[in-house]
């Protein structure tokens, strides 16, 4: 096939779910939700920065590492602006608000404060504002009248876009869509996005969302009800990635997220015993962390259990690397370990100074480990608030467990598969980074919004550009 028939033939489908599709679900959703669509379009794939670049479009990078993109910060700064605008219309109780999530506000309070270490302060700051922009407008979703509703919507629009032209972009064109190791015979699919594990993150969410669909609307004649299909199987094509490169977290993380899908249907009618398996499947993936932290200091032997276990997941005995990148950090952390670096100041030109990254050769922008990176950034004092705000979550999740079971189901989920998904890979802290995004809808508790009046806001009719948008 040609590829501008490809493209074409992209546009016409994309453009079929949203005006059609979209229409015909008349999701109960504001047109505000345009803006949290945007941004988790932009986590779900690239910059927008990075987007004109590619349309040839030149534009003042603001001066690279240091001090990011132009469009990106401009980008950001007005969706935060539009987003706290919205949240301004809207009936909230805040110190209700407030106090529900009064240990993710002290995560927060200590990430603004830790810029004042940091020896990038102002890039630290920078970095923040994006964090607070996914907030704000996390916030947005969840004030909706049907918060799951509103996930949904923007989880399956997003999956809209970006799969199909993700399998577009690696098949016909592959400048955009796949990396090539050194050698040039190594292929790694990346889609839209930047990278082959960050699209079996997006590939991932969207099997779930698909898999979410197709069961909430088992036996239903819907018109619709076959594109789900369609983009499941497109997603889990995705999922599986190129022969040469597979990203195993990806695929682990798929089927322990569709195991807690199906187990939690069972839950259904016990909040109790739900909320004992939240907790032990939280505290069971934290208790790997220092097991990692063992194997990285003192590797197992590849004929003990541990280390049959690791080779049985499709890796090597140091994690595809993993293990030699935590080694050399761990002894830079050493050097702060109760107060970190400050926030968004570690992975900075050569900040890290490690034998690795002196000629700046190659350079990393995370350490492939979730708890490490906010060790790193915030110490050991913001490890612990980051685990306080999961726990604390607890009962807001198992409350919305109770009193509406798909909310609550979904939240249970991606909790849990965030939390393993951060053992080798890093999504905390990251405002640009769809797993975050995601995890803040899971933990963040607004009271029931139930009867506020907000649609028929100025910034409402600008979501309008979102075809199938429901009132």
């Amino acid at each position: 096939m040609p590829p501008k028939l490809a493209l074409f033939l992209g546009f016409l489908l994309v453009g079929f779910m949203y005006c059609v599709v979209e229409r015909r679900r008349a999701a109960n959703v504001s047109l505000a939700l345009f803006w949290p669509l945007l941004l988790y379009l932009i986590a779900s794939s690239r910059s927008a920065g990075l987007w004109l670049y590619l349309l040839g479009i030149p534009l003042p990078s603001g001066g690279g590492d240091m001090e990011g993109s132009l469009v990106d910060r401009t980008v950001y700064f007005f969706m935060c602006l539009i987003g706290l605008f919205v949240l301004s219309r809207r009936n909230i109780e805040w110190r209700a608000v407030f106090r529900e999530n009064r240990w993710f506000i002290a995560l927060f309070l200590f990430m603004l404060v830790s810029v004042s270490w940091s020896d990038y302060p102002w890039v630290s700051f920078k970095r923040l504002v994006k964090s607070f922009t996914a907030v704000v407008l996390v916030l947005v979703v969840l004030t909706e009248d049907d918060p799951f509703t509103a996930i949904e919507t923007i989880l399956r629009r997003g999956a809209y876009l970006v799969v199909p032209f993700s399998i577009i972009v690696i098949k016909y064109f592959r400048d955009i869509g796949v990396d090539y190791d050194w050698s040039g015979s190594g292929v790694s699919w990346k889609g839209l996005t930047t990278s082959k594990n960050m699209l079996g993150q997006v590939a991932m969410t969207s099997a779930l969302c698909f898999v979410w669909s197709i069961a909430r609307n088992w036996g239903k004649k819907r018109p619709w009800a076959k594109l789900d299909y369609l983009y499941l199987t497109m997603s889990l094509y995705l999922l599986k990635g190129s022969d040469n490169s597979v990203s195993m977290t990806s695929v682990s993380v798929f089927f322990l997220g569709f195991l807690i899908f199906l187990f939690s249907y069972y839950l259904r009618d016990k909040p109790a015993i739900a909320s004992r398996a939240l907790t032990a499947s939280c505290v069971s993936i934290l208790a790997l962390l220092p097991i990692l932290l063992v194997h990285t200091l003192s590797p197992f032997p590849p004929d003990s259990i541990l280390g049959a276990l690791i080779r049985g997941l499709g890796r090597d005995m140091t994690l595809s690397g993993r293990t030699d990148i935590w080694s050399d950090v761990l002894k830079v952390a050493s050097r702060n370990p109760l107060f970190g670096v400050g926030f968004g100041g570690f992975w900075i030109g050569r900040t890290v100074n490690i034998p690795w990254s002196e000629q700046l050769s190659w350079v990393l922008s995370e350490g492939h480990d979730g708890y490490l990176d906010v060790y790193l950034q915030i110490g050991l004092i913001g490890l612990l608030l980051l685990f306080a705000v999961v726990f604390s979550a607890r009962r807001g999740i198992i409350q919305s467990f109770a009193t509406d079971f798909e909310y609550g189901r979904f939240r249970i989920t991606f909790v849990v598969i965030i939390l393993f998904v951060n053992i080798t890979e890093s999504t905390f802290l990251r405002g640009e980074h769809l797993l975050w995004f995601i995890l803040l809808l899971s933990v963040i508790t607004v009271p029931s919004m139930k009867g506020h009046n907000f649609k028929a806001t100025p910034v409402d009719t600008a979501g309008a550009a979102v075809p199938g948008q429901g009132a």
